[in-house]
C-alpha cells in the first residue's frame, strides 16, 4: 500500500497552491469525494479528475505537505472503494510522469 500513497502523494504535491486558485484545496476537495466512493466506478471518476488537474497545473507550486497528506488519503480511499491495486499503481504512476 505505502509504494501506492508515495507516488499519489508526491504527485499531488507537485501542484499545491498558486496564488489565484488554490489547487491544493481542489486536491483536499477530490480526497473528500474519493472517501465518499462506495464503488470502484465513483474512485475510478475521482482519480481520472485528479489526474487532469494534475495535466492542466503541471508548474503549480504549493503546499508540499498538505498535497502529500490529500494525496494519500485519497489513495487510502480508492482503495477502500474497490479500485483495483494495479489501476491505482497504474494512475499514481502516470500522476508522478507529469
Amino acid at each position: 500500500m505505502a509504494r501506492i500513497l508515495l507516488p499519489l502523494g508526491m504527485a499531488a504535491a507537485m501542484f499545491g497552491s498558486c496564488s489565484s486558485n488554490d489547487i491544493t484545496e481542489r486536491v483536499e476537495a477530490l480526497a473528500d469525494r474519493a472517501c465518499a466512493c462506495k464503488d470502484a466506478d465513483c474512485a475510478r471518476v475521482v482519480l481520472q479528475e485528479l489526474i487532469t488537474l494534475g495535466k492542466e497545473n503541471r508548474n503549480s507550486t504549493g503546499d508540499k505537505k498538505r498535497g502529500e497528506k490529500a494525496g494519500s488519503r485519497l489513495a487510502e480511499c480508492v482503495v477502500e472503494a474497490g479500485l483495483p491495486l494495479d489501476e491505482v499503481m497504474a494512475m499514481g504512476k502516470e500522476l508522478s510522469e507529469l
